[in-house]
């Protein structure tokens, strides 16, 4: 009979041991869908500012696309207008 007690002791305390068991895994489990959640909410962060950074080089680029256009434009008339004065009959006399 002390044989049947001490079993029952035995899945009594198994039973608590299961519980506590679960519940420390419930609580890590919590704690780490909450460490997942605030690194989630950081890289969401740093991906806005990153694609804010992105936008802000993209409007720095096109400015600098648009001016080197303007500079070339510039440069191409200098060069049109040069080949024309050395080209004009009397550039060609006074050098000539």
């Amino acid at each position: 009979m002390s044989t049947g007690a001490s079993a029952a002791g035995t899945s009594a305390a198994d039973a608590v041991d299961t519980s506590t068991i679960g519940i420390q895994r419930k609580k890590k489990r919590e704690e780490q869908i909450n460490r997942l959640i605030a690194i989630n909410a950081s890289l969401i962060t740093q991906l806005q500012l990153q694609t804010q950074s992105i936008n802000d080089l993209l409007v720095i680029n096109k400015q600098i696309l648009d001016s080197t256009q303007k500079m070339d434009k510039h440069i191409d008339f200098i060069n049109k207008a040069y080949d024309k004065i050395t080209k004009s009959y009397f550039f060609k006399h006074i050098l000539g």
